[in-house]
Parts: structure tokens; sequence; C-alpha cells
């Protein structure tokens, strides 16, 4: 609302998503290395947006930590002033800046109770659900699906939400149902109702450990769009089509051909649980929707995943979390170079090399114009020089010192 709020009424707006572990700096800045290696302050959102009087939402604040919200204090009371320690200064807010923040219930896993001095500096609006009436229409606009299948739907969420109020079952977290469920569900392609509904029951139902408890959800599904599911022929069905056995025969095929058995994987026992894993995990592929596989260790996820990269011929990273897993495992940090004038000595050596190849390739020039581009940096002349990459024969010389060049110029 928000989003929609700002956009027509021409300001820009930005967002801090908060959890246990935000940082005062996401909101403040800190000093960072620019491209010559001198430190300077680098401003945080809350700062960029009390410059330039963005519209700035604070979502989830209460698992902000406490030090942002102290530090929250002085710019919601009457100074209306931020305070950034690492500048020693005040900055006024710009007359068009204005804060949000939006929170769940303190019931929700991990949110804490703010206190009413804090919550007063605040306009406090409280907001009910969604009326059936307007969950229809938002369906129907959003997902372009007819008016008579959103009221399934609706419908359909409703009985289990009765369900789980009334029955021992649905009692885990999962298997509540959610608006966000509803419109992933709704936006499945579909041609018929009982297309639509096995869309639901692989969205809802496989989500739940307990056979009883999908055996619940089938049954509010059959009864709403008065149809027969059986999820072990359609997961049968969808692994035998035309074009997934092609994919399955290419598959085994490169396998098969793999001597060094790069994956570890030599074989697929293609029963019946591992085509229902694939084709829930191949549906969410096709629907651009994020995976969390959940199991047993040895029950096929890890496998599924290679298999599947190896099918798309797409690269595949495995990371092994625990709890001294950090972001910047996931999203890299700032580290010295080290061996700096070996690493160079290398990329003069190759450029050499690869100068003395031009009269054999036509790409040489290209490399080496991409190679001493002034003021470029090296991720833009990794980026130009792979480009060139791709189109040589991997067998190739100038293709082996290429992959050295570039290597070499990731580690500067």
């Amino acid at each position: 609302m928000i989003n929609f709020l700002a956009k027509i009424s021409g300001y820009k707006c930005v967002r801090i998503n908060n959890h246990n572990h935000t940082e005062i700096e996401e909101y403040i800045g800190t000093y960072l290395p620019d491209s010559r290696g001198k430190l300077v302050f680098q401003e945080g959102v809350l700062v960029e947006a009390l410059r330039n009087g963005y519209w700035i939402i604070l979502d989830e604040l209460n698992l902000a930590r406490s030090e942002i919200l102290e530090s929250l204090n002085r710019l919601l009371d009457d100074n209306k002033e931020l305070f950034v320690p690492e500048l020693q200064t005040h900055i006024k807010p710009h007359e068009n800046f204005r804060l949000f923040a939006t929170q769940n219930p303190t019931h929700y896993s991990g949110r804490k109770e703010l206190s009413k001095a804090f919550k007063n500096r605040f306009i406090q609006i409280y907001f009910d659900d969604i009326s059936e009436e307007d969950l229809e229409k938002i369906i129907n606009k959003r997902c372009k699906i007819a008016p008579s299948y959103c009221k399934k739907l609706i419908k359909s969420m409703k009985d289990l939400q009765l369900q789980r109020q009334t029955n021992k079952f649905f009692q885990a977290k999962e298997s509540a149902i959610t608006v966000r469920d509803l419109i992933k569900w709704a936006k499945r392609p579909h041609g018929s109702q009982e297309e639509l509904a096995m869309e639901g029951y692989c969205l809802l139902a496989e989500r739940l450990r307990s056979e009883a408890e999908r055996d619940e959800v089938r049954k509010i599904l059959e009864k709403n769009f008065k149809c027969k599911l059986d999820p072990d022929a359609f997961y049968m069905q969808f692994t035998d089509q035309a074009e997934f056995l092609n994919s399955r025969r290419k598959l085994e095929e490169t396998l098969s051909s793999r001597k060094d058995s790069k994956h570890g994987i030599k074989s697929i026992q293609w029963n019946l649980s591992f085509r229902r894993m694939t084709s829930l995990v191949l549906k969410c592929i096709q629907n651009k929707e994020p995976v969390l596989l959940i199991g047993e260790t040895g029950c096929g996820k890890t496998t599924l995943c290679q298999l599947l990269a190896i099918l798309y011929e797409i690269g595949f990273y495995s990371i092994n979390c625990h709890h001294y897993t950090e972001s910047i495992d996931f999203l890299g940090s700032l580290r010295p170079v080290r061996n700096r004038d070996e690493i160079s000595k290398t990329i003069t050596s190759v450029e050499k090399q690869i100068e003395e190849l031009q009269m054999e390739y036509p790409q040489v020039s290209a490399i080496l114009e991409a190679l001493r581009v002034p003021d470029s940096n090296n991720e833009k002349k990794i980026k130009k020089i792979n480009s060139i990459m791709d189109k040589l024969p991997k067998d190739s010389s100038l293709y082996k010192l290429t992959e050295t060049l570039v290597t070499s110029l990731s580690k500067l």
C-alpha cells in the first residue's frame, strides 16, 4: 500500500527488512574503501532517504535490535533529527521525507513487544484481514483467472482454516494457508478446474509430513472443485510426458558418458518417490518459485538438485550451512590481496603470450582491448573477456591462457 501511495504521489520509496541481525550501519552507513582504496563514508538507507526526501518503510520493526530503535527515538520526537556518530553531525529530514513502519503481531516467532513510549511516537493503524469479496477481486485482477475459480480457491482456504481450528490436524506452522499461498496457487498455469485443484494439492498438501493431513486437504479440494484427485497417477503422468522423457534420456546419456563421475551420480532409479519429488520441484522451477526441500538425510534432496542442474546445463553450488555460517559466505566480503606482485607478473606474462597468438586467433585483439581499458575495474574486464572466451574452442591454447588471465584478474 505504501509503495502504491508513493508511486502515485511521485516519491521514491525505499525499504529496510529488519531481522535479528540487522546492523545499525545498514540504517546510518559506514566507512568503506573507494576505487582507490581510500576510506570514505557510505551513507546508509535511512540517511540517504532523509537527505533526498524519500519515503522509507521499516519492515518487521519489532525484529529490529534495541540500538536501532534507540537511534530512531530522536528522529521520531519533536527534535526530528538524526545523529550520525561517524560524522559527528545531526541531519534534519527533507520536507518530503516520510517514515512508515510495519510489524506482525508479537505472537509470531521471534517478535518482541515494543515499549508504549516508543509506539506512541507513531500513529498506530491496525489492519484487519482481507474480506472474501476483496480477496476475490484481488485474485481475479492479479492472477487473471475466472471469478468462479476465485470463489473455489477462497472457499478451499476457508475450509482449511476452519479444519485447522476444529480438528487436531493442521497444528504445525506449515499447515496454515495464507493469502500469499492463494496467489501462488492462482498464478500457476491450468487448463481446467481439475488441473487447478491438482496445483492446489501440490502447493498445500505436499508440504505436510502426515499422510492423514494430506488426505484431508485432498478431500477439501475434491469437495470444492467437484473432481477426483489421484496424486500418484499425476506424478507418473507428469514424468512420462514426451518432453520430460526426452530430457530423462538426455540426462541418463550425460551421466553414463561421464567417466570421471564428476557429480558422484552414475544412474537414476525413477521410482514413485523420486518421480514425486522431481514433479514438485520442476513445477516450482517452471513457475519461478523458490524451493525448500525438507526430508531426512540421504533421501535424495541434494541429488535431485544436482540432476536438474545437469539437465538444464546450469552451474551448481552447494553451501553447507551451520551455526557459524555468516552472510559473507553468501555475499562475499572485503579481504586484502595477497601476493599482488606475483599475480601482476602472471597477468603481464599471460598478456604477452596472448599477444603472440594474434596471427592465429582474431579474438586476441578484443581480449587485449578489454584488458587494457583505462579506469575500468577488474569485474568489468572479466565480464567482457568471459563473453569472448565463450566463443573460443575449449581445447585451444588461447582459451587456456585466457582462463588463466581471468583467474588472476579475479584475485586482484
